[in-house]
């Protein structure tokens, strides 16, 4: 995964260490699956024991996923604002950059992966025989 982001920011990486040299870049990288673990084991007890557990709240996972674009572009430029201010820093040096073809990429990648999710049950939902289940129980 991390093979793969760094990819994705190649070209500004080679840029940087064009403009200012390789002892004055460094690229920092993370990843956030805090969340997935928790799931597993959730999803574990339910299938198990019929019922999640107490302290498992979905909306929570949901609200992380929708929240870290914003919050993570907040906190780039904040953390910016502050490396900027190291002595010696050029003025033009920016540790974060934005790169708007890598937001256009996770959104498309998200569309897709929505779109692809919903096929399955859409499928199965058209194979139900309802006419027949709606008959039958009407006249039951």
């Amino acid at each position: 995964m991390a093979l793969a982001a760094l990819a994705q920011i190649e070209e500004p990486i080679a840029r940087a260490l064009r403009e200012h040299g390789a002892e004055r870049v460094g690229v920092v990288m993370g990843t956030s699956t805090s969340g997935v673990s928790d799931a597993e084991q959730a999803i574990g007890r339910e299938l198990r024991e019929g019922g999640l557990p107490p302290i498992f709240h979905y909306a929570q996972l949901e609200f992380g996923g929708l929240a870290a674009l914003p919050v993570g572009g907040l906190l780039a430029l904040v953390l910016d604002r502050i490396l900027r201010q190291m002595p010696g820093v050029p003025a033009r040096l920016h540790f974060f950059v934005f790169e708007p073809r890598t937001v256009v990429l996770h959104a498309a990648l998200l569309s897709v992966t929505g779109v692809l999710a919903a096929l399955y049950p859409i499928w199965l939902a058209t194979r139900l025989p309802i006419a027949a289940t709606l008959r039958r129980e009407i006249l039951s």
